[in-house]
């Protein structure tokens, strides 16, 4: 009998995961994995960290993340 996902507890859900996967490389189904390129990066000038940006951000969204944290908007 097939259990409901939301009756399995976290164990039993990797389980199922981990046989569905191992099916699909038996049977040559192969996985494509899209790569992003990055659209800019939030830097933070005084401790001169950077994080990269997969998304465009508005101006708006930009303007309050240099004013309440600090980190400005760069396009590449």
């Amino acid at each position: 009998m097939k259990k409901n996902i939301n009756d399995m507890d976290a164990v039993e859900k990797f389980q199922a995961l981990g046989k569905g996967f191992e099916d699909m490389m038996r049977n040559g189904c192969s996985c494509k994995i899209k790569i992003m390129k990055p659209v800019g990066y939030l830097r933070h000038e005084p401790t001169d960290t950077s994080i990269t940006v997969y998304k465009p951000i508005s101006r708006f969204k930009a303007l309050m993340l240099r004013w309440c944290f600090g980190l400005k908007y760069e396009k590449l």
